[in-house]
């Protein structure tokens, strides 16, 4: 296989490792068989060779992270399955893959997805009744337990912050649009497009793997390929139609306004594009928001933390009087939930 190799780790849980091997021939394989293969899950409800202290790990490993997805490390599916049938954790379908959490967060997510009579909520994180009833006694900051209804406490927060793309607004089509436009041959050169078209997206593949801000900075790429500033709010405003309004903004947001309540959104956006965006959509942004917070601005994109960080920083406001807005439960919901927001309504 060559001299040049590395020994890793694909997970360091307390007493237990699966090492692998990486050599330029052969890529990364482990150095024994893991303990998922199809065989061992169909055939065993937990792998034989895992003693009661590595499970024991593992679970407390699960409970420690709140969310987990079956095939997160080595043998993952049968431990939390099992965990689930003990009633540790609860388990829903996101995008009809399996997502297991411990039970409050479970209890949160049916909330805020329009559940509020038990039996709905049992059904919905695979937990008996009994359990979750036992499990929201204990919440009594997030939610009342009236009847057979569970009710998430009302409060006000300081600032509501929003989430902008499919919270707000739907741009899915316009950013399709504009990718299509960046690499176009102003000559109508087909040679020379096809080769733009592959630089682009190879460009833009960097970028994700190195989860940097500038994947969403259309106004960079466009000079890369020739399209000045001005070319790029001329492709944006051509293509209006292509981005969509997912509630009426401005009217709600002066509405929080009126109640004293400050408006902030976060979004992947870097400044000059959001501000485009907000203006084809017909939304006054300085006169119904009190603080944005764009990519370009923070550097980063992986979640919503470093946008909520900002908007604390600027508005003196802590993360517990947050309310946070978003379609995310993954990548935004619970980062913001870690750090202290609030996920209940005004």
């Amino acid at each position: 296989m060559g001299r040049s190799g590395l020994i890793g780790f694909f997970y360091n849980i307390p007493n237990n490792t699966l090492p692998i091997f990486w050599s330029d021939k052969y890529g990364w394989f482990p150095l024994f068989k893991r303990y998922e293969s199809k065989k061992l899950i169909k055939n065993a409800q937990l792998p034989v060779s895992y003693n009661n202290d590595i499970i024991k790990s593992y679970e407390r490993y699960i409970l420690s992270q709140e969310i987990m997805r079956d095939g997160e490390f080595p043998a993952s599916g049968p431990i939390l399955e099992s965990m689930n049938k003990r009633w540790k954790i609860g388990k829903i379908s996101l995008n009809g893959n399996p997502i297991y959490l411990i039970s409050e967060l479970s209890i949160i997510y049916s909330l805020i997805n329009g559940c509020s009579r038990l039996d709905e909520i049992s059904e919905l994180v695979n937990l008996p009744k009994t359990h979750v009833t036992k499990i929201a006694a204990k919440m009594k900051k997030e939610c009342k337990l009236v009847g057979n209804e569970l009710l998430l406490r009302k409060y006000t927060p300081k600032i509501v912050v929003f989430d902008w793309s499919y919270t707000l607004a739907e741009e899915y089509d316009l950013d399709e649009a504009i990718c299509n436009f960046i690499p176009y041959a102003n000559d109508e050169n087909k040679t020379t497009y096809l080769k733009n078209i592959i630089k682009f997206r190879e460009m833009l593949a960097d970028y994700e793997r190195d989860k940097s801000y500038l994947w969403y900075d259309y106004i960079k790429h466009g000079e890369i390929f020739g399209k000045s500033e001005a070319d790029m709010k001329v492709a944006h405003f051509r293509n209006r139609s292509q981005i969509k309004p997912l509630c009426n903004f401005p009217e709600l947001a002066f509405k929080l306004k009126s109640k004293g309540i400050k408006v902030a959104i976060a979004t992947n956006c870097v400044e000059k594009v959001f501000k485009w965006r907000s203006e084809i959509l017909g939304w006054p942004i300085s006169e119904c928001v009190d603080y944005f917070v764009t990519s370009d601005k923070i550097k980063k994109i992986e979640n919503k933390i470093p946008h909520i960080g900002e908007i604390c920083r600027i508005s003196g406001i802590r993360p517990e009087d947050i309310l946070f807005v978003s379609d995310d439960f993954d990548k935004d919901i619970l980062p913001a939930k870690s750090i202290g927001c609030n996920l209940t309504s005004p």
